[in-house]
Parts: structure tokens; sequence; C-alpha cells
């Protein structure tokens, strides 16, 4: 009775440290969710949200390799399968977080659907926003979400994959360095 309460004290114990090590990763890894609801209150410029955007995306993906190496070290130390569960959907995650992360570093923007699709008819997109990855002098690229986008008063939304239709497109990049040289002479 005593070894058995002993072990399930022990039990107690190596989770509480799982928690508290895995618990500053999961709230950076949240904070896109976080900084959506902060930034409908009006109170940032768009400057620094798409800052804060972009640092919690890398932090999201700091954070996500952090749980993949704590979990692959509580994997080796016992109960293999739900540590190396956990392991797999924490890259998962890194993944989502870098290929936003890299999408978003950069010159890129967001505009209306329909505003782009006048300058560049060959981006499809039946939402109402779209947003590119402009590369002076080469095909843009550019996604629109199908369902979640956060971060979206920032200029660098997050928009997780495989939440998004994407392309690349000349016709975009054409009318991007247009508008630019319109804008340029006022």
């Amino acid at each position: 009775m005593i070894a058995a309460a002993s072990g399930e004290r022990q039990l107690i114990k190596n989770n509480a440290k799982l928690v508290f090590t895995c618990f500053p990763a999961i709230c950076l890894i949240i904070s896109p969710f976080i900084l959506s609801f902060i930034s409908g209150e009006g109170i940032y410029t768009v400057k620094t949200l798409s800052q804060l955007s972009v640092a919690s995306q890398w932090l999201g993906f700091i954070s996500s390799l952090v749980m993949v190496m704590v979990f692959s070290f509580y994997s080796e130390r016992g109960k293999k399968f739900w540590n190396t569960g956990c392991a797999v959907l924490s890259l998962i995650l890194a993944f989502i977080f870098f290929d936003s992360a890299m999408f978003n570093t950069g010159e890129n923007g967001s505009a209306n659907s329909i505003f782009i699709q006048s300058i560049s008819p060959d981006v499809k997109c039946e939402r109402g926003m779209v947003v590119f990855k402009y590369k002076k002098g080469d095909e843009s690229e550019w996604r629109c979400p199908t369902s979640i986008a956060m971060m979206q008063e920032s200029g660098k939304m997050f928009i997780p994959w495989p939440d998004y239709e994407d392309g690349k497109s000349k016709d975009l990049t054409k009318g991007i360095d247009k508008l630019q040289d319109e804008f340029k002479d006022k």
C-alpha cells in the first residue's frame, strides 16, 4: 500500500515536471491566438502588429522544437507511445510555424481579393483577402486563406498550413510594380 502511494506520488511529480517544463513553450505556441484577440482593440500600429506577428511565429517555431526535444527526452524514459506521438505533433506544429514565418519574412502585404484579381487575373481567390510575398523581377507568391487567418490587422498574417490556397504570379509582380511606379511620383 505504501509502495503504491509512493509510486503514485512519483508519477504525479514526473507529470508536474513535464507540465511545468512545457508551459512556457505552450504559452509561446498560442501567442498568435492571444495576439489576435489583443490586436482587435486597435491600439497598436500596423508596423508594431506586423513585428509582433512575425516574432510570435518564430517563437512558436522555436517553442515547438523545444517541445519536440522535451517529448523525445521523456519518450526515452518511459511512456513511449504518448510522448512519441506528442513529439511528432510538435514537429508538425514546428513546420506550420516555420512555413508561415518564412512566408512573412521579406516584402509582403495583403489586399482585397477583388483588387488583386483586377491587377492579376491569374490569382484565383474567392475569399476576401489575399496575402502576397512580393519578389521584384520574379513571380510573387500569394496565399488565399480558406478558413482561419490570425493577426489580420497586421501586414504579416498567420495562416496555418494547409488552410490556404497558394500560387505564384508574374502578373501580380507586374501589377505591384505598376502601382509602386504610380505612387512613387506622388
